[in-house]
């Protein structure tokens, strides 16, 4: 953003897998249950905002590194960007694994 503090998006949506393991672990919620387990690889959707909101709290715990939704502009931009934007180092995927 022009102007804007540096910010970093994930490239992809939150699995329902990758929610599920939030679930399980934190018990604030109950596991999606998938009929194929190929759909566990799928984004979650129709999920509240307080549950969207604790998973990238809990994501903070978990790692280390500090997560939230972004803002209306964030994503604005982001959905704007055209493929312009700057890849994240190696040190960050290795130490994020297969939150990456």
């Amino acid at each position: 953003m022009a102007g804007g503090r540096p910010y970093a998006m994930s490239r992809a949506e939150v699995s329902i897998n990758e929610f599920n393991a939030f679930c399980r672990a934190s018990g604030k919620c109950a596991a999606k249950s998938v009929s194929d387990p190929d759909l566990g690889n799928a984004p979650i959707s129709n999920i509240p905002l307080s549950q969207a909101q604790a998973y990238a709290r809990w994501l903070s715990d978990v790692t280390g590194f500090s997560y939230r939704l972004p803002t209306d502009a964030e994503w604005l931009n982001a959905a704007s960007a055209a493929g312009r934007f700057k890849q994240a180092g190696q040190q960050l995927r290795a130490t994020l694994g297969w939150w990456w």
